[in-house]
């Protein structure tokens, strides 16, 4: 049920209907580009297909690379591809892969199922927002992160899930393996080869998606050798790290600047955007404070802002906090 949900806001787009191709939401602008770079790649080509004479760069092409390469093996349009036949299988496949992660972590059937539920029919604490506003029902989006019955509009990040969870389950298996010393050193060897590359690729499906997994195999990296002295998990994120930027070579401009770290912006756009939370007495303080150097009330005021953040976005999720 959950894959059929999440499927819904796709399966229309891309078909001939009596007015012509019908295009829902996000599909009318998101989902011709990628059809337009699926079938460029397709014929061979890194050319930006709507600037003619320009190259692809800053831009994460994974996804289209691999539905590319299924149309060309299977002949199979990039429109059903894109809209009607990866998206159910990417749905479930999370899925799958959650419920797994879950149970080799918690060793609970019951919290696994629950995750699972989270995954596919939670969202955000938006509808209140905007039921106290007299909109009605809304606000999916309102604390800024998209939920989950929204993932599959966004296929590229719908995917990087897929590939984290694949990965994430492959280093929980690895490492019982090598706590237990079963199947040997080569099962082991292939086990973080597969772990490596599943973790690199990543950069070229979702930028962020890649960063974020390279930040956080470094980070436990960095705990497990202050608690145990080893430096395994550092030396496969720094590995990570390398073949990332090797792969990022042929679509990135370095000195272009294309990646922009600025880490509150989500919180100050959320409270100063009349789309969004809008706080604008919030957004007012943030942008007063700063400026006043008054950063013992600027600290108050972003953490109130990080917890209407957190708390806005995670909806229901809110019940599995204390089993984190």
């Amino acid at each position: 049920m959950g894959s059929l949900a999440w499927t819904l806001t796709m399966v229309k787009s891309g078909l001939v209907y009596n007015y012509g191709m019908g295009f829902w939401g996000p599909n009318g602008h998101d989902g011709i580009w990628h059809i337009s770079v699926i079938n460029s790649l397709a014929k061979g080509s890194l050319q930006m297909p709507v600037f003619a004479g320009e190259s692809i760069k800053n831009y994460h092409i994974g996804y289209d690379i691999l539905l590319a390469v299924i149309h060309k093996i299977t002949n199979i349009s990039a429109n059903n591809l894109y809209f009607q036949i990866i998206p159910p299988i990417t749905a479930f496949l999370i899925g799958l892969l959650v419920y797994r992660f879950v149970f080799l972590w918690r060793s609970s059937r019951i919290q696994a199922f629950c995750a699972v539920f989270f995954v596919y029919f939670s969202g955000s604490f938006g509808w209140i927002a905007t039921l106290m506003r007299g909109e009605g029902f809304g606000g999916e989006s309102l604390f800024w992160a998209q939920q989950s019955l929204s993932t599959l509009i966004n296929p590229p990040f719908a995917f990087s899930l897929t590939i984290i969870f694949l990965g994430l389950n492959l280093y929980i298996s690895t490492t019982e393996n090598d706590s237990k010393k079963e199947n040997g050193k080569n099962a082991g060897r292939l086990r973080n080869i597969l772990l490596i590359l599943l973790f690199s690729v990543l950069v070229q499906i979702k930028i962020y998606a890649g960063i974020l997994i390279i930040i956080a195999l470094l980070t436990a990296g960095i705990l497990e050798y202050l608690k145990n002295r080893r430096t395994v998990l550092i030396k496969k994120s720094l590995i990570i790290a390398l073949l990332s930027v090797i792969l990022l070579l042929p679509t990135y401009d370095f000195l272009s600047g294309g990646l922009v770290f600025k880490p509150f912006w989500f919180l100050e756009s959320m409270v100063a955007t009349p789309d969004r939370f809008y706080w604008s007495k919030m957004a007012s303080a943030l942008a007063n404070y700063r400026l006043a150097g008054n950063f013992i009330k600027l600290f108050f005021a972003y953490g109130l802002t990080f917890f209407i953040f957190i708390i806005g976005n995670a909806g229901i999720r809110i019940s599995a906090f204390p089993w984190i």
